[in-house]
């Protein structure tokens, strides 16, 4: 056996090693949420910022999750061999954001997107991270 490794997305973007995978053209790939959300929208749930407060109650709903999960993608051809974890989304913005209306008033805010934002497409930007309040009761 070999083992040929495309680093740096030689391969293409995520959704081209979908799409390889999907005709046997590749045998397996390192995704994050964004390409597994292309196999099966559940993924999504990983998307969507401040969802976990931290790496307790994400690891938590992994373990209630993956059962789930992993039968979601084999249904659909393929296997979840291992998870892997690349930190927390964070929002790159021109003037400061710390709270919802804040937010809202920013255009174009997308989270993963397949167009590179703030200081990927080359816009200095200001980086600000927060959370919406919980409730207390």
């Amino acid at each position: 056996m070999s083992l040929r490794i495309y680093p740096g997305g030689v391969a293409g973007d995520e959704p081209d090693v979908v799409r390889k995978m999907r005709i046997g053209q590749l045998h397996a790939a390192a995704l994050t949420t964004a390409g597994l959300a292309d196999i099966d929208p559940a993924f999504q749930m990983f998307n969507i910022p401040m969802f976990f407060d931290s790496y307790p109650e994400l690891y938590a709903v992994l373990d209630k999750m993956e059962p789930l999960l992993k039968q979601r993608l084999e249904a659909k051809g393929f296997v979840l061999l291992n998870w892997g974890h690349g930190g927390w989304v964070h929002f790159f913005t021109k003037q400061p954001v710390d709270n919802i209306d804040a937010l809202k008033k920013t255009q174009d805010v997308r989270v993963g997107g397949r167009r590179p934002h703030g200081a990927a497409a080359g816009r200095r930007t200001a980086s600000s991270r927060w959370r919406s309040p919980r409730p207390t009761s």
